[in-house]
């Protein structure tokens, strides 16, 4: 192939040389021809007629002379032969070229000739030839002649000179024409030699690029395609064999419902393919399943896209499939795994209610009884002890919160709320809570709050106490003496309206900087070795690090070993108006200032109905506890309430169906909704929702707090 294009083009050359060469010596030759042809046809046209005007004048000569004397005439009559026979050259010669006048010479002089012939010959009537008479007649005609043909010599010199300028001219106009078109022979002949050689190399490149698209497609593992303008294969590469099974002869000239049309009839997916297909339509990603001879089933994705002429006249397709068998069973094999970590996370979700909700029974159980039995008259050591019972079960519910709290998180179930309270009050009354385990510890605490800060704030007032403590909890453990600072600040480094930055320093023993970023991962302390001074989860920072997110800010610590730490973050707090701000916050004081009401405690647990009965009994609250939700609602449509305290998990009929209950009999009977606070050892956010959902009013988890169900109780009283 390359031998003959090689032959092709180096004759196509020579062929241009020699045409350019022979073109050129045409031109050079035919160009000498001319310069030389015209000048000698006019200098020997000029010759004879300078001739014939002399023989004239030697004609009129020797007339003269026979006059005188009679024995020259025959020198006259061979004179008059020459002027004829040089007449006779003009008119056979040049008469009809014309090029000096030569027909104008042989009209004016040629007829005198033959009178002069004549008159020489015969005489002029009765006169003879040798009278004086005559040869004076012939005398002045040929003198006539003569001076005409003097004049017409001078006018022939004028012509000549004429024609030969003129002649010169075009000659000169020519020899620049040619040339200018030789050069453009030479140039057009180098060009289309350039433009052989550059087709040569772009034919070569062409069938590089053909071949190397050939060996490309054949190399891949899957094939590409082409059709006509009747969707019949054209081109498939051969990694078609590879995957169908079949020959690429098996398939060309075929349509593909003709190939595979019988595997997929009455397949609608396919029967919308071809309708694309057949309306010229791109194919952005088609999947079918082809069962090859062996019978093994392949996965495939076919993508195309429509060909159109210049005309946008449809061509054809040109496309390609991949083989996704493997991606397939990897997606399966990933949905399969995804919905098992689903469902492990599910179980753990599960898992982790059932156990929060056994947990935090006893643990209401443990801290009520705890507060109800400080309030009792004990010595210092049962004091004391009471107080460790206390303190281990706080622990414990913390513990336990934080477990809970990690798992929201991944989830996606962790949530804020936004109420409003006093920043300032808060941090002092966190600081305050400190103030004995700082003093065993000698340690003090501290705060500095900018006077710019302001004080009423709107957000989770219980999320920021939970980054408070946990950083002030950090800084004691990790500090032995000194003095703990908790500051708070506008933040000038974001123009983020209504953003503080709060630090917590410490003295301790300070951070490694290379586990600074370490420590806000999960289950990671700053000393994880099994001989490390102290105790911890690893969840604290990491919980830290995602609330203060969700509250629109960031976490970092300024720290070295031995110089102490400083824990940074910002918050994000919304606008506030005067009518969101709580003035009134829960206190003891308020809840003794409670009208009389009743109040329906639905709770199988009898312990816990009783601790419920202790908390609300410094109140003007008539409490009335049934021990099932099918007590309570027959209970609820036998007297007035004006709240209800309901379990959520009790035998005979559940909280959430004698809710629904309630709310029904409420919308039959049109009265007015009784304020419904559910009672749970759950503080999932689903669970919550469900809460709401089955027409509770709000919520309290166990275990329940003395000030968290007081403040419940407030509130509802206030909304109702």
């Amino acid at each position: 192939m390359w031998f003959r294009e090689s032959v092709i083009t180096i004759g196509l050359i020579i062929a241009i040389f020699i045409a350019t060469t022979f073109s050129i010596y045409y031109i050079q030759s035919t160009l000498r021809q001319v310069e030389a042809a015209l000048p000698v046809k006019v200098v020997d046209e000029k010759n004879e007629i300078r001739r014939l005007t002399h023989n004239l004048s030697i004609l009129l000569h020797n007339i003269h002379i026979h006059r005188r004397l009679p024995e020259q005439r025959n020198e006259v009559m061979n004179q008059l032969d020459a002027v004829k026979n040089n007449m006779t050259l003009i008119r056979d010669s040049y008469r009809f070229d014309n090029i000096l006048g030569a027909a104008a010479f042989h009209a004016a002089i040629y007829p005198a000739l033959i009178d002069i012939d004549n008159w020489l010959t015969n005489g002029i009537y009765h006169l003879a030839p040798e009278s004086d008479v005559v040869l004076s007649i012939v005398e002045q005609r040929v003198s006539d002649v003569y001076e005409e043909a003097d004049r017409l010599l001078l006018e022939a010199d004028r012509k000549a000179f004429d024609v030969l300028s003129s002649q010169a001219h075009r000659i000169k106009d020519f020899r620049v024409s040619s040339t200018v078109l030789q050069i453009l022979e030479v140039l057009l002949g180098v060009l289309l030699v350039h433009f052989m050689l550059r087709q040569r190399k772009a034919n070569r490149l062409l069938h590089q690029s053909e071949e190397r698209f050939r060996d490309f497609a054949d190399i891949v593992s899957d094939y590409v395609w082409e059709t006509d303008a009747d969707l019949r294969f054209t081109y498939l590469s051969s990694g078609y064999e590879k995957i169908s099974g079949l020959p690429v002869s098996s398939v060309l000239h075929r349509t593909r419902r003709e190939v595979w049309g019988v595997q997929d009839a009455g397949d609608l997916s396919w029967e919308s393919h071809y309708r694309a297909l057949e309306t010229h339509q791109p194919i952005e990603g088609f999947k079918m399943r082809w069962k090859r001879p062996d019978g093994e089933t392949r996965t495939l994705y076919f993508v195309g896209k429509p060909m159109f002429d210049s005309d946008e006249r449809f061509i054809g397709y040109r496309g390609g499939v991949k083989d996704i068998t493997d991606l397939t069973r990897a997606q399966q094999a990933a949905e399969q795994s995804q919905r098992t970590a689903e469902a492990a996370n599910a179980a753990k979700t599960n898992f982790l209610a059932n156990v929060s909700h056994e947990i935090r029974t006893p643990m209401t159980l443990i801290l009520g009884m705890s507060d109800r039995l400080s309030e009792s008259k004990l010595d210092n050591e049962q004091k004391r002890l009471l107080r460790i019972v206390r303190d281990a079960g706080e622990s414990l519910l913390n513990l336990i919160n934080r477990i809970l709290d990690v798992s929201k998180i991944e989830s996606g179930h962790f949530s804020l709320s936004n109420k409003s309270f006093n920043i300032k009050s808060t941090v002092e009354s966190i600081c305050d809570a400190y103030q004995d385990l700082c003093h065993k510890k000698s340690l003090s605490i501290t705060t500095q709050i900018a006077s710019d800060v302001r004080l009423i704030q709107l957000g989770d007032r219980y999320r920021l106490e939970q980054v408070l403590r946990n950083l002030i909890d950090n800084a004691i453990k990790f500090s032995a003496n000194g003095v703990i600072t908790v500051s708070i600040e506008n933040n000038s480094e974001k123009k983020q309206k209504n953003c503080l930055k709060f630090s917590v320093q410490d003295s301790g023993k300070g951070i490694a900087k290379d586990r600074q970023q370490e420590i806000f991962q999960a289950f990671v302390q700053e000393d994880s070795s099994p001989t490390r001074d102290y105790r911890g989860t690893g969840l604290g920072l990491a919980i830290c690090d995602q609330i203060v997110k969700m509250m629109g800010g960031s976490i970092w610590v300024e720290s070295g070993v031995g110089e102490g730490s400083i824990f940074h973050f910002t918050v994000v707090f919304e606008d506030l108006d005067e009518a969101q701000v709580d003035l009134f916050p829960a206190t003891d004081a308020h809840l003794k200032d409670l009208p009389a009401m009743d109040i329906l405690l639905v709770e199988d647990d009898e312990i816990i109905a009783m601790l419920v009965k202790e908390y609300l009994s410094k109140t003007k609250a008539r409490v009335v506890s049934v021990e099932n939700g099918l007590e309570g609602v027959n209970a609820y449509k036998a007297d007035d309430y004006d709240l209800i305290l309901m379990d959520l998990l009790m035998p005979v009929l559940d909280g959430y169906s004698a809710t629904k209950e309630i709310r029904n009999w409420e919308q039959i009977n049109n009265k007015s909704p009784v304020p419904i606070i559910a009672l749970s050892a759950s503080v999932l956010t689903e669970d919550i929702e469900r809460c709401l959902e089955a027409g509770f009013s709000s919520h309290v988890s166990k275990p329940i707090l003395r000030e968290n169900l007081f403040k419940i109780v407030r509130d509802s009283v206030k909304e109702a």
